[in-house]
């Protein structure tokens, strides 16, 4: 079992800590979906964004752009970066976080972040707190409608020669 979230304030602290990457990595392994390109060798063209098949880690990377283009705020980039799962549950039920090994498992692989968002949003409404603005709703909402918005458009132009 593992326990998943999103909102709260533990994922403010970790959005400075996330590193950033290689972005012409990232951009051209969102756009050949999820596969990196061969060492030394660089993908040449305008990647896109595919929301429905990218790595927690390349979330970070998209959603830090998002956010740095004010297209998303800061909560809502940490939202991003922090869906999925976060730990584990112990013998006694205590949470577990991941070990180093199964982060960078999990940050590898890939997750469909429409499908996350459109949960997330239908899970606040059966517990019938969409109209509560510490729910988080209208984050999930916002955040629905620039991924949707967003899907396959260019997030990167790799102009080496």
């Amino acid at each position: 079992m593992t326990i998943s979230g999103a909102t709260g304030g533990l994922y403010a602290s970790l959005i400075g800590r996330q590193s950033t990457g290689n972005r012409a990595t990232i951009a051209a392994t969102m756009a050949s979906g999820g596969q990196e390109p061969a060492a030394g060798g660089s993908s040449r063209g305008v990647s896109s964004y595919d929301f429905t098949n990218m790595t927690k880690n390349q979330m970070v990377e998209a959603s830090r752009q998002l956010q740095s283009g004010g297209v998303i705020d800061l909560t809502q980039a940490g939202m991003l970066q922090m869906a999925g799962p976060l730990g584990k549950v112990g013998r006694n039920g205590e949470f577990v976080p991941f070990t180093a090994a199964e982060r960078e498992a999990l940050g590898n692989q890939p997750m469909n972040y429409i499908q996350t968002a459109q949960e997330a949003i239908a899970g606040i409404e059966s517990r019938g707190e969409a109209g509560n603005p510490k729910s988080g709703y209208a984050d999930w909402k916002q955040i629905l409608a620039v991924l949707q918005s967003r899907q396959g458009t260019p997030s990167g132009v790799d102009i080496k020669a």
